[in-house]
């Protein structure tokens, strides 16, 4: 059973553990966010060896996670940092303290598909790139939720979030939002609109994923990698199975 991630401080290093293989109505213990960090991973220098161990493709696996209070400061000082900046966009969302504390809500064991959170996360994805990546994180724990998950999944909005999330994974995107984003596509399997949303573009991720595999990736990207990978795996060994 892989170890719990390690605890450094008060920050916390997205990506700092490794994740286990779960069904998908199951919580399980994964590193993504660390334990009290907040730092992107691409500032971790070291790279892993290739992986040993080989779980069956039965159950999908599922980043669950998060030092939530961590996510949350990590947000509220960006936002005080684009509210002091004078070149932003004023398309740029400025949230109030009251709305980024209901942004919370997305990481709790069991969140509300509350509309206007779900609207205020649509429009933070759109904060610059530097500064998009606790938004991210808060994405990857509210598509856990079933409701959350087609509300982001489903139909037209599905169709925007996928290409929003492909802009993350380019070649010039940071290190830590291609890991964020590709954890973010692992978790979207745990309800049936994100596995389907996901499948529908898995051509467009199989190309990235075969990109990614000829770089030198840290330690968090690997993992990324291998369960997006996995969980597309596991989808069609089901199908097999189960059809």
């Amino acid at each position: 059973m892989p170890s719990a991630p390690p605890i450094r401080g008060a920050r916390y290093v997205p990506g700092s553990g490794t994740p286990v293989p779960v069904a998908p109505v199951t919580n399980a213990g994964d590193p993504f966010t660390g334990a009290n960090r907040y730092k992107p991973s691409g500032s971790t220098p070291d790279v892993a060896s290739p992986a040993v161990t080989f779980f069956p493709l039965n159950d999908y696996v599922r980043f669950d996670q998060a030092n939530l209070k961590a996510i949350l400061d990590k947000l509220k000082q960006f936002t005080e940092t684009l509210r002091e900046k004078t070149d932003v966009s004023p398309s740029i969302v400025i949230p109030s303290e009251a709305q980024l504390d209901s942004l919370g809500t997305l990481g709790e064991p069991s969140p509300k598909a509350a509309e206007d959170v779900l609207n205020l996360l649509k429009q933070l994805l759109e904060w610059p790139p530097e500064f998009v990546f606790p938004i991210l994180d808060l994405t990857r724990l509210g598509v856990r939720n079933v409701q959350i998950n087609e509300a982001l999944c489903g139909g037209r909005t599905g169709r925007q979030m996928i290409s929003l999330l492909r802009s993350f994974l380019n070649a010039d995107s940071s290190v830590n939002n291609q890991m964020l984003t590709l954890r973010i596509l692992t978790n979207m399997f745990s309800h049936e609109p994100g596995e389907e949303l996901v499948l529908s573009h898995k051509e467009y991720i199989f190309s990235i994923l075969d990109e990614l595999s000829h770089t030198k990736l840290i330690k968090s990207m690997q993992v990324s990698e291998y369960n997006q990978q996995s969980n597309v795996d596991t989808s069609y060994s089901n199908q097999y199975v189960f059809t």
